[in-house]
């Protein structure tokens, strides 16, 4: 009784920061992915690594308050201004554009399109420390 009032005090006080742990592991996992198949040259297989960018893309920027609505949404709100750089949010959104050729145009990433998803990861690496 007495913990969980402390516990609502403590977040009152402080706010609750949720567990950003699983989110940093699914980084490293697919940062290896991606230079798994960059070094084998299998750009068909990496199609769905860079989706899976993409959505971890738009469940921390949920966490961080960006609102809600889409990925190309969330990158121009105020609060992504205030927690990335103008290069990053550039690197996110090109990012993002190419992850919608992949799903919408069928299209196959290539060598520099690598480029990008690694800044996007280092992006998000950067507030998730």
């Amino acid at each position: 009784m007495a913990f969980s009032f402390f516990k609502k005090l403590f977040n009152l006080l402080f706010g609750s920061t949720p567990d950003l742990i699983p989110y940093r592991k699914k980084l490293l996992m697919i940062k290896i992915k991606l230079s798994q198949y960059l070094k084998a040259g299998d750009f068909v297989a990496m199609r769905d690594t860079f989706i899976r960018l993409d959505t971890l893309l738009f469940r921390v920027c949920n966490i961080f308050k960006c609102g809600s609505e889409t990925v190309a949404k969330q990158l121009k709100s105020d609060r992504a201004k205030k927690l990335f750089t103008r290069d990053k949010i550039h690197f996110m959104r090109t990012f993002h554009a190419i992850r919608n050729k992949i799903v919408h145009e069928d299209y196959i990433p290539t060598k520099d399109d690598t480029y990008y998803a690694f800044k996007t990861i280092d992006a998000l690496e950067s507030i998730l420390k």
